[in-house]
């Protein structure tokens, strides 16, 4: 088994100016064993990047809290604490995970009193994705919320010249998928709120938004 039990600050930083930045403050990943990570401090990762250049380059940046990975195990968070992904940019495509848990089982848990937030937004164009709790497993999921979860997607769509500039934002709470013959299970006690935005689209196919507290699929 892998285990990460922290107590204290972990915060992540990645900037680029062209191209993509990738923030993950942690990071567990097992190949046969189980993967578990215990949180009862503070976690952090940010992520920020400019704008892409037309026709030459997009630009990308994601932030994730906590990336838990076993491929034939159990991949287990469980939060007590604070956990925030935040991802910018100028234009460009913005993605923000607080917990993401991904494994033959997964399993995630945020008690009462612990907080998730994720944050994906841009300043003049792009995408602006956010997701709480993304949790994934071939053989099950199981995800308990007795916290807070809050989610924000924000975007805008620019027009520069003969160019578009498509804006799109999605926040989703709480995320939780199985394989064909797995099964999946979500119990909310607490607190979700996702909120997405997407603005100055200047007809219906250069923008939109979605916000969803839970989705399963299985």
């Amino acid at each position: 088994m892998s285990l990460v039990d922290n107590d204290g600050s972990l915060s992540a930083y990645a900037y680029a100016d062209m191209g993509a930045a990738s923030a993950t403050a942690a990071y567990l990943l097992n190949i046969a064993g189980d993967a578990q990570v215990v949180n009862h401090g503070d976690i952090s990762a940010m992520a920020r990047a400019e704008r892409g250049i037309v026709n030459v380059s997009v630009n990308y940046a994601y932030a994730i809290g906590v990336q838990d990975v076993s491929i034939y195990g159990t991949a287990s968070v469980a939060n007590y604490g604070s956990i925030s992904a935040t991802a910018s940019a100028e234009g460009a495509i913005t993605g923000a995970t607080g917990i993401m848990a991904y494994g033959d089982y997964a399993v995630v848990s945020n008690a009462a009193g612990a907080s998730i937030r994720a944050t994906g937004e841009v300043d003049l164009f792009g995408g602006g994705f956010a997701v709480g709790i993304s949790a994934g497993g071939n053989h099950g999921a199981d995800v308990v919320n007795d916290g807070d979860i809050g989610v924000y997607g924000h975007a805008y769509a620019f027009s520069e010249g003969d160019n578009g500039f498509y804006g799109a934002a999605q926040a989703t709470g709480i995320e939780a998928s199985a394989g064909m013959q797995g099964d999946v299970s979500v119990l909310n006690n607490g607190d979700i709120v996702a909120i997405a935005l997407a603005e100055d689209s200047v007809s219906f196919a250069q923008g939109g938004a979605g916000a969803v507290g839970i989705n399963v699929y299985a």
